[in-house]
């Protein structure tokens, strides 16, 4: 139903931005106008390291916007879109976009991304507890004790 699609979308949403660490508290923001059909908001996380470009058309009609890369101290070519989960890519320091009617887009640079998925994959991962039945317990990775 088109409610369970609502709230599948803003669940999907709420998990991004607790993964996304330029969406901190403590994190800067600033709101940036691009245009007056588009809100947008450029974040950073405490460290400086991550960012987060938002933008929501907050209009009925498609709205297409140019965003120079230097002008936000971030000039990476390659964008990832979290929400719509595809690329983006800059040409000569701009980004052009054109966004739907009510369409948002939370991008961050594609090379940070990267950066995340590569130091995800050395971490250590927990031993998770399996119970198999009401006597015989084990751990992943673990033999059984005798």
């Amino acid at each position: 139903s088109k409610f369970v699609q609502i709230v599948q979308s803003l669940v999907r949403a709420a998990e991004i931005r607790v993964r996304q660490e330029a969406f901190h508290p403590n994190g800067e923001q600033r709101v940036l106008m691009l245009s007056p059909q588009i809100f947008s908001v450029f974040r950073t996380s405490p460290t400086g390291k991550h960012h987060v470009l938002a933008m929501t058309n907050v209009t009925n009609r498609s709205c297409e916007v140019s965003i120079y890369l230097p002008d936000l101290g971030c000039e990476e070519n390659h964008w990832y879109d979290l929400v719509g989960r595809r690329g983006r890519m800059a040409h000569e320091g701009k980004l052009h976009l054109i966004l739907e009617p009510y369409d948002v887009l939370w991008l961050t640079p594609f090379a940070v991304l990267d950066r995340d998925i590569e130091s995800e994959s050395r971490r250590p991962h927990p031993r998770i507890p399996v119970h198999v039945g009401p006597s015989d317990r084990r751990t992943v990775g673990h033999q059984r004790p005798r």
